[in-house]
């Protein structure tokens, strides 16, 4: 139950906040949200990040994701606008 109340609130913090935060990814927090022995709920909650932020960063077809970890694979520094102000 306690996890249930955290999940909300993250939620209506996210929503609060304009539904959008647009924190960067990193590729530990990728990893984290693609890994499918957590549920998109668990991950959500160990992310803290909203449940349908998580289970759109699932999708195979997701872009962004996909070229975060190749690039961490291929050992190459990616740049986000947070590095860039």
């Amino acid at each position: 139950m306690q996890n249930t109340a955290r999940y909300n609130e993250l939620n209506r913090l996210a929503h609060a906040l304009g539904g959008n935060v647009r924190r960067p990814w990193t590729r530990a927090e990728v990893e984290i949200a693609r890994d499918r022995t957590l549920t998109v709920r668990e991950a959500a909650l160990k992310l803290g990040r909203t449940f349908n932020t998580v289970k759109h960063m699932r999708r195979p077809d997701n872009a962004r994701a996909n070229a975060l970890l190749a690039a961490a694979e291929a050992g190459v520094a990616v740049i986000t606008q947070s590095d860039e102000s």
